[in-house]
């Protein structure tokens, strides 16, 4: 319908860190434009995992486990008081 949102935006205005994984050999979209977005990415960091390509928790299973699991022990152990 062509109800699109900017992703960027959005990211913006959440409180919390995102975690944002890529595969290194990603052919399917351009990797490299939230490099310099300005949203807060965990660890200042965009992932991208070695190996893997646009399925990259199948490509790269145990690296984006340990990504995703790092990444869920640092939210889950936030204090929201």
């Amino acid at each position: 319908a062509g109800n699109y949102n900017d992703e960027v935006a959005i990211l913006q205005r959440t409180a919390y860190p995102v975690c944002i994984v890529f595969g290194e050999a990603e052919k399917v979209i351009n990797t490299s434009y939230l490099d310099d977005a300005p949203i807060n990415v965990w660890n200042n960091k965009v992932y991208k995992i070695a190996g893997a390509s646009h399925l990259v928790n199948i490509d790269a299973a145990i690296a984006f486990n340990e990504v995703a699991a790092g990444f869920a022990k640092k939210m889950l152990t936030i204090n929201v008081a």
